[in-house]
């Protein structure tokens, strides 16, 4: 399929996209220099993207494959998990196969914590079972010319296994935007949109602490969407129970410009309509219902994860 993601759709700090960049293609270009010495036995085969949930890891990694050339498996844990007796130990050793085959390859693991949950006493044998199957997988791969590189996303770094932790060595925090950050986002999510003077990008993002990537798109749309409503007027026709039918224009149950059937005709949709300029009332209408998410619970636990700020 065809990867939908790119650098331009994300904000993220360039140090992070460098980072990411950098240790992908250490392993995935130069197999050969993991072969011998120290790095034979110390290869990174695995990188760890974790953060308040909205911040862009997914699309930031797969915007990671596009810019690189790589290829990219995604998988979840509704892919993984079978409730037949070793169907999920079998997808995965197929998967791990088919990333050889298409060497350079990385293999995206989102909602990371879904699956690598830590193993308890509680475990049921065949979740154990899934578990080590992918290990034993990752570590048979990592010695090969044709590894693929395993990089995983989770808003629950620590709900991880510490097993996962210690193949992915390189764990980059995905914080909430600052405030430039935040400018940044916005103007990505209005490029098109016409803004009334009496608010801005920057005011915007003064007025959005604690907002994450994805908040701040819903908080575009909805104030598009608020806009919107704003502008349209009722048709007072429709709306007057009175006015059923007309036989001067056929019968139709209409007025002018209705197709047979009672519809509207396509060539009188948006007639007439301005194109619509975003105000600061209908970013505060918007705000009612977009609230931040980023000083959540999940959201600080996640930064507390042995913070690694690019």
């Amino acid at each position: 399929d065809v990867i939908r993601g790119d650098y331009k759709e994300v904000h993220v700090k360039p140090a992070v996209k460098e980072e990411l960049q950098r240790i992908t293609a250490l392993t995935l270009k130069h197999p050969k220099e993991f072969s011998y010495g120290v790095l034979e036995r110390n290869k990174i085969t695995g990188a760890i993207l974790y953060g308040p949930p909205g911040t862009g890891k997914t699309i930031l990694a797969k915007a990671l494959s596009k810019h690189s050339g790589y290829n990219m498996m995604v998988l979840t844990s509704g892919d993984i998990y079978d409730p037949k007796w070793g169907e999920d130990e079998k997808f995965i050793r197929s998967t791990f196969r088919i990333a050889q085959r298409l060497h350079p390859c990385i293999v995206f693991i989102d909602e990371a914590d879904a699956i690598f949950g830590k193993r308890t006493a509680m475990d049921r044998k065949h979740e154990r079972g899934m578990l080590n199957q992918f290990l034993s997988e990752w570590d048979g791969i990592a010695t090969g010319p044709r590894a693929p590189f395993i990089l995983l996303a989770t808003n629950r770094p620590n709900d991880i296994d510490e097993a996962v932790l210690r193949r992915a060595p390189v764990q980059i925090l995905i914080d909430i935007p600052n405030r430039a950050d935040r400018k940044s986002i916005l103007e990505i999510y209005l490029k098109g949109e016409d803004l009334d003077p009496d608010i801005e990008t920057e005011k915007l993002a003064r007025m959005t602490q604690f907002y994450t990537g994805s908040d701040l798109k819903s908080l575009c749309v909805n104030a598009a969407l608020a806009c919107l409503s704003a502008t349209i007027v009722p048709d007072a026709d429709n709306n007057n129970p009175t006015e059923t039918g007309n036989p001067q224009h056929g019968g139709s149950g209409g007025p002018p410009g209705d197709n047979p059937n009672g519809t509207p005709d396509s060539s009188t949709l948006d007639a007439g309509l301005p194109k619509r300029v975003l105000k600061k009332e209908h970013f505060l209408t918007a705000m009612k219902s977009i609230k931040p998410t980023g000083r959540g619970p999940t959201a600080l636990a996640a930064r507390r994860f042995k913070q690694k700020p690019m």
